[in-house]
């Protein structure tokens, strides 16, 4: 016969590791890069914009348009 009580504590430890690996996932990192490694970004498994690395040599103000294609780049 079907036990609902089985059944309720299967689905707690299914929670609690689903919980566990939403907690793992700001652990993870990916770092893009663009413009052979002028313009870096690093995401989290959550998919947060955690840090982006621009080389000084690229940040002049007629460069704009280049940058911010650069930046797209390197966070897609």
């Amino acid at each position: 016969m079907f036990d609902m009580m089985k059944m309720m504590g299967k689905m707690k430890e299914v929670q609690a590791r689903l919980k566990d690996a939403q907690d793992n996932l700001a652990k993870l990192s990916a770092t893009g890069e663009s413009g052979g490694g002028m313009v870096r970004a690093t995401v989290n498994g959550k998919k947060q914009l955690i840090m982006i690395d621009i080389d000084p040599a690229i940040l002049r103000a007629d460069d704009k348009i280049l940058i911010q294609d650069l930046v797209v780049a390197a966070v897609n």
